[in-house]
């Protein structure tokens, strides 16, 4: 049987790029945090979050500073996928 190992490697877009560079560059930060870094609407972040996530570049960590609040953070993969 064949591998299908091109499956397993997300497709990132450029502004996912971005997104998990600032990421890189901050480290784990709240959404709305990222969001004023890249200079971007928070619903605008979120649209291009969710393949991220989706994808396991990207998780989420519980703010333990705002119970209400989540923080963002690279996964391993995520740091593989900037190369």
């Amino acid at each position: 049987m064949e591998s299908n190992t091109w499956l397993a490697t997300p497709v990132v877009t450029e502004i996912g790029t971005r997104t998990l560079d600032e990421l890189s560059a901050l480290g784990p930060c709240r959404p709305t945090d990222l969001a004023t870094a890249m200079t971007v609407e928070k619903a605008e972040l979120r649209k291009h979050l969710r393949p991220l996530l989706d994808d396991e570049l990207v998780y989420r960590i519980a703010d333990v500073d705002d119970s209400a609040d989540w923080l963002l953070a690279l996964t391993p993969k995520g740091v593989r996928a900037r190369g």
